[in-house]
């Protein structure tokens, strides 16, 4: 009974060995263990930089893209990607990603005075409308924030006009400001923001509000698509 027993399970092995086949369709292998299993290919793990200049010398001088088609994808701002062609799969092979690994501006987020005086001093680019802003918050006293009567909208704050005096005004309401906020290979785009300003019981929060739109996006995109093709003509951007 054991013999029988153990011939039995042979066969069934045998049986099973001989039913798992591999087919090949396209770029993929399948296999019929159990049912239909399709096989992908081993797929290549995306080197990840952190500058255009790094990812333009990748694709000029190290990888071997064989013969696929390889294309530069400006996904965000800070971010860029360099994808294959379709395959029979529908799938396309990533091989690098650029991604911008800075620390922007807290926008939209009331900060203390100082913090936020520090923020304009690293997280921009110099301009006089910058240095107009600068002076302009350093120079608040920690009295009060008034909405103005005249429009409802303007502030107004108590400023030192010199060590014994302090005068009133009104805060410059929309500013033209260039912040880091893409690759520093491209141009910085410019942008209108609205200076904000609160109390509490620790002094003066100031704050910044994008005010474009976000149209600094697409001038943005396409600051990066010129770098691109002027580093990597033969290779298409998809912006």
């Amino acid at each position: 009974m054991a013999d029988l027993t153990a011939g039995f399970v042979e066969k069934i092995e045998a049986m099973a060995a001989a039913s798992n086949r591999f087919v090949q369709v396209g770029d993929y292998t399948y296999t019929n263990s159990m049912t239909w299993t399709r096989i992908d290919p081993p797929k290549v793990s995306p080197h990840s930089l952190s500058s255009l200049d790094g990812l333009t010398t990748y694709v000029r001088e190290v990888a071997d893209f064989g013969k696929d088609r390889v294309c530069f994808v400006v996904d965000k701002p800070m971010r860029v990607v360099v994808a294959g062609s379709l395959n029979s799969g529908a799938i396309r092979q990533c091989y690098a990603t650029a991604n911008l690994d800075a620390q922007g501006f807290d926008f939209g987020e009331f900060m203390p005075q100082e913090k936020f005086i520090i923020g304009l001093q690293t997280q921009f680019l110099p301009n006089a409308s910058l240095d107009q802003l600068i002076k302009t918050v350093s120079s608040i006293a920690s009295e009060d924030v008034r909405v103005s009567v005249d429009d409802g909208v303007s502030q107004e704050v108590t400023v030192k006009a010199s060590l014994a005096k302090m005068d009133r005004a009104t805060l410059p309401n929309r500013i033209e400001l260039r912040p880091f906020r893409t690759f520093r290979e491209v141009g910085q785009p410019a942008s209108e923001f609205l200076l904000r300003a609160q109390k509490d019981s620790r002094g003066v929060n100031l704050a910044l509000f994008e005010a474009d739109g976000e149209a600094w996006v697409i001038e943005a995109k396409n600051n990066i698509r010129e770098y691109l093709l002027r580093e990597c003509p033969s290779v298409p951007v998809l912006v």
